[in-house]
């Protein structure tokens, strides 16, 4: 891998005024009397604030992450394994922030590499020196060049990893170079098996367990570590030194997942004041339909009843021409039976008619036979 870097654009001022980033939600632990807390509180870069901070148990690491990096100075780091990319987005950020020129590669078996969001934050700030490789360890050793000065673990070693892991990558460990296991239980399947790699007489040091459950276990492996990592690394457990400077990383830890959870709380109250307004735009948009549903429904029984009397108007007319049709019924049959005596009669009298004109003729006849 050979990459470069514009250290005159990407170098920023150590002496830019540290309020600005101090976390606002709690302060670190002041150093008692007889307390040497000096060496994690002397660094600015414990008051860093994230850039790119996420809901991940290794937020709160990253005050001791800023530090490392400040006290180490590396030259090139190399990250095994990315998980939820908050750590390795935070060895970026503090590379870029200490302006020396350091070399990123994040190294993972498996896409995604970043969550998209955040792998597009990393090509936007850090890609000029910055790599993420999707590569098993064999295939990735290959696309190194230089000594390694941070080592970061931060996935699960199989058996096949941990022998690659010792043939081709510690060799290429400087003499300066520490190894950063990120929830070691995680990381390495048995005790064994880290002893194996790593063996127990070097010197290291175990960073405070975030509020997470996230311990971060220092190794100095090379033969000549940074002064300040050997100091620390002295102090013993139950030690007022060891203990404070513990609780300040912790503090501060706890500080930057303070301020983040109250930003994921902005987020929800800001989403749920959307969600509210957006339930009363829908209501009174409910409200305009059922207004106009309801004018629509008494236009509709307005109509109804209309037709319903219009209709009642229509049957009673109907009744009416009825019953006279009826009326006009009985008397068109009163008339036929006064027509059919008046027949009748009149049959009786073209009868007696005739009959007397017989008899007329008769008579008639008689009369002149007897004047004959």
């Amino acid at each position: 891998m050979k990459m470069t870097r514009n250290t005159t654009s990407l170098r920023r001022s150590n002496q830019e005024g540290a309020a600005a980033e101090i976390m606002t939600s709690g302060s670190p632990l002041l150093p008692g009397q007889g307390q040497e807390l000096h060496i994690p509180l002397s660094s600015q870069a414990v008051f860093w604030r994230p850039r790119h901070p996420a809901a991940s148990r290794t937020l709160g690491q990253l005050p001791f992450l800023f530090w490392l990096l400040g006290t180490v100075r590396p030259r090139l780091i190399v990250q095994f394994g990315l998980g939820d990319g908050v750590a390795y987005m935070g060895l970026c950020q503090a590379s870029e922030r200490l302006g020396d020129s350091a070399i990123c590669m994040g190294i993972q078996a498996s896409e995604p590499l970043l969550p998209a969001a955040m792998r597009d934050q990393h090509d936007a700030h850090y890609s000029d020196f910055s790599e993420l490789l999707a590569a098993d360890l064999t295939t990735a050793a290959r696309r190194l060049d230089g000594d390694i000065d941070l080592l970061v673990l931060n996935q699960p070693l199989e058996v096949a990893d941990l022998a690659r892991l010792q043939s081709a990558w510690l060799p290429r460990l400087s003499d300066r170079s520490v190894i950063l296991v990120c929830n070691p239980d995680a990381v390495f399947p048995d005790t064994s098996a880290r002893e194996s790699l790593l063996p127990l007489n070097n010197s290291l040091f175990i960073a405070p367990v975030s509020a997470g459950g996230h311990a971060m276990e220092v190794i100095l492996h090379g033969k000549d570590p940074a002064e300040r990592l050997l100091a620390l690394a002295a102090q013993r457990p139950g030690t007022p030194a060891y203990l404070g400077s513990r609780q300040v990383f912790k503090r501060l830890g706890h500080a930057v997942e303070a301020t983040q959870s109250a930003a994921d709380a902005g987020k929800v109250r800001d989403q749920l004041q959307r969600s509210q307004q957006s339930m009363e735009a829908a209501l009174k948009a409910r409200d305009v339909e059922l207004k106009d549903r309801q004018a629509e429904v008494a236009a509709a029984r307005a109509a109804e009843a209309a037709e319903v009397s219009q209709r009642a108007n229509m049957l009673a007319r109907q009744y009416d021409l009825e019953q006279v049709l009826s009326a006009r019924e009985q008397e068109i049959a009163a008339l036929k039976s006064v027509r059919a005596e008046l027949e009748t009669q009149l049959k009786k009298l073209e009868d007696q008619s005739r009959l007397r004109a017989t008899e007329h003729a008769a008579e008639v006849d008689a009369a002149r036979l007897q004047d004959a």
